[in-house]
């Protein structure tokens, strides 16, 4: 299912918080207005006038947009039979320390429904960086101004997975390359709960864990991912379980597994690497294809 009822009162509840908030800036601009036709000087009011309108004009159709996609959200997929995508064809049990890379195994298969995917608006695996303004994120992702990693915030604001990172670079950028002095490496992943967040990798690999109620932990390898400064919270919560993690270009480091601190929010997460995920799924028979295209489908 594609959101359960939870998450998806709380994308409804961000829509009409959107709604709510330009509601706000229109009744302010109004005001503007208003103050901005008492002016004495003719040419400083027609400027302040005109300024204001041009916002109030824009305010009003994002305010259209988000009440059409508000109706369009409720209409289409209210019902959770419509956020049925697809279905679970392998799910191997849960297992720690798994074979020579000694890896959690975590992970399932899940087969899309043919019909619940259009060709013809397909861009295939994306992470969308909408959410956090262009300047703010970029200074995330650039925590060393000296030593410019190669991320570029790209045009339609979908950064696109197109490869995926090897065990050995995690631990350590390769020479010649943009990110060779970036310790840790940093990386992104946009959770079910804790939205777009960046942090970066840690070479520790292995931990005990608690993994099943009323069992001693046991030690697995994990990697290790860190918030990306003391006060930037932690890199995920609990429901962003399964989200991708990717680098500053787009390749994919792992998928997350959970996460571990001393509060109700993690301030270490685990991920288990794209690479044992790769090697795990060939050996059930599978071809993985993490980058898909439209000819594809």
């Amino acid at each position: 299912m594609l959101l359960g009822e939870p998450a998806f009162n709380s994308r409804v509840n961000d829509i009409e918080a959107a709604i709510g908030a330009k509601n706000i800036i229109l009744n302010q601009l109004k005001k503007r207005l208003a103050l901005a036709k008492e002016m004495e000087d003719e040419d400083d009011a027609a400027a302040e006038q005109e300024e204001v309108e041009t916002k109030m004009k824009e305010a009003n159709k994002a305010i259209s947009a988000f009440e059409k996609l508000l109706a369009d959200v409720r209409r289409d997929w209210g019902n959770e039979d419509n956020r049925i995508i697809g279905h679970v064809v392998l799910s191997p049990p849960i297992s720690v320390n798994f074979g020579k890379d000694g890896y959690t195994d975590d992970w399932a298969v899940v087969e899309i429904l043919p019909t619940m995917i259009s060709k013809n608006n397909f861009v295939g695996n994306a992470i969308d960086l909408g959410s956090i303004d262009i300047d703010e994120l970029t200074s995330w992702m650039y925590p060393y101004p000296a030593n410019p990693n190669s991320f570029a915030y790209p045009g339609d604001r979908l950064l696109r997975c197109f490869g995926m990172v090897s065990d050995q670079e995690m631990l350590k950028p390769p020479a010649g390359t943009k990110d060779q002095d970036n310790d840790p490496v940093i990386i992104l992943k946009n959770g079910n709960t804790s939205k777009l967040t960046v942090g970066g990798l840690n070479t520790i690999r292995s931990f005990v864990r608690y993994y099943f109620d009323g069992k001693p932990g046991e030690m697995s390898k994990e990697i290790a991912v860190l918030p990306r400064n003391s006060k930037s919270g932690p890199f995920s919560a609990p429901g962003d379980s399964g989200s991708v993690v990717v680098d500053s270009v787009g390749r994919i480091c792992g998928i997350l597994t959970g996460g571990d601190g001393a509060t109700d929010v993690s301030d270490c997460t685990f991920l288990t690497s794209i690479n044992f995920l790769a090697m795990r799924l060939k050996m059930f028979g599978f071809n993985p294809n993490f980058f898909p295209l439209p000819t594809d489908l």
